[in-house]
């Protein structure tokens, strides 16, 4: 069939009602098929194919990104107010930026789209927000955190980024080169 000449790895099965089913053999692999849920030869259709084919599950990453963000804010329903809570967080990086000389243009809009496009997951490690008790005096690891990418420049918008607290503890002293290449080194040590 031409399809399979042009779309390697391009598997149309027919479901049991009798549709086209399009799964997607990644490189390499040929027991695992991943299914492409867009409509067939769109844009979003290739962008699929040329994921799976990478052995990329979009599906899978979609599912796993809305219980992350399911976790994430259940746990804010149990413990109180999540706005009154980034509140506290803001009040905390503006008085810093005062103190260190450095301006601050951070507000509730900025935290509330940054956690969503970061999918309620830290900008760096992917770990899921620990929301609960944001405004306890306690230090949790996987707590929010307010990082500046370049701690020269102050709180604003291009600037920052949402991590753990353990992430922005370990970024505070080294930065992202040491810090990524620590994470490299404790991952090939441990067999991963």
């Amino acid at each position: 069939m031409i399809i399979e000449k042009t779309l390697p790895g391009l598997v149309i099965e027919k479901s049991s009602s009798g549709l086209n089913r399009y799964r997607v053999r990644p490189q390499g692999d040929r027991k695992r098929r991943i299914t492409l849920t867009a409509e067939p030869f769109t844009k979003v259709f290739y962008r699929q194919y040329e994921k799976a084919r990478r052995g990329v599950d979009e599906k899978s990453l979609i599912l796993a990104n809305e219980r992350a963000r399911r976790v994430a804010v259940s746990s804010v329903q149990k413990t109180g107010d999540l706005n009154a809570d980034i509140r506290k967080i803001l009040t905390r990086c503006k008085s810093r930026a005062g103190r260190l000389g450095r301006h601050f243009d951070l507000d509730e809009t900025w935290f509330f789209e940054t956690l969503e496009r970061q999918q309620f997951r830290c900008a760096l490690s992917g770990v899921v927000f620990d929301l609960a008790k944001i405004g306890t005096f306690s230090r949790r690891p996987n707590a929010l955190s307010v990082d500046r990418v370049n701690c020269k420049d102050g709180y604003v918008k291009g600037n920052c980024r949402l991590t753990t607290v353990q992430v922005n503890t370990a970024l505070s002293d080294f930065g992202d080169d040491v810090f990524i290449e620590m994470c490299r080194s404790v991952a090939r040590s441990s067999g991963n």
